[in-house]
């Protein structure tokens, strides 16, 4: 199981686009984020999935839009399911509402207050983490010139 999650890791380090850092293993921080009806939801609560991935984003950042952009193209049932955005920052809910659509019908929050951003110890975005069981398996942040060199990896965690 250690080399398992040692050969994860080389695969995620060797995925991830220059500039990005990617984190070890850890429990998923305890934070809240807004759902869109104005309810506080807990991190703990933020997926019913056993094995799903966390997107921090935000506002005026041209790497989160081409990742959003890009998460619509790469549709699927499991990727709907299994994908939790949340929008950082004082504009969030603004973002949320200009790239919301049907075609990325995931779960959408925002961290207005950037408590999850702090708790998560997240210094960069965009930010996609692995989570399974309430674990933090991995974690990418940083710029993603072209989000096209983290689908394989999205795919194969959420696609499972």
């Amino acid at each position: 199981m250690r080399s398992l999650a040692c050969a994860s890791f080389f695969m995620l380090m060797s995925l991830a686009p220059a500039g990005a850092s990617v984190d070890a293993e850890r429990s998923l921080a305890v934070f809240s984020v807004t759902s869109a009806s104005g309810a506080s939801v807990a991190s703990s609560a933020l997926s019913t999935e056993p094995r799903w991935l966390l997107i921090y984003v935000t506002p005026a950042c041209k790497s989160c839009d081409r990742l959003i952009e890009s998460l619509e193209q790469w549709q699927s049932p499991q990727l709907t399911a299994r994908t939790v955005i949340v929008v950082r920052g004082q504009n969030a809910a603004r973002y949320v509402a200009d790239h919301k659509s049907p075609d990325l019908d995931a779960a959408w929050y925002t961290d207005e207050d950037d408590h999850g951003w702090r708790s998560l110890d997240l210094k960069s975005a965009p930010a996609l983490i692995g989570v399974e069981h309430g674990e933090v398996k991995w974690a990418v942040s940083g710029v993603l010139n072209d989000p096209k060199t983290v689908e394989p990896m999205v795919r194969r965690w959420v696609e499972y």
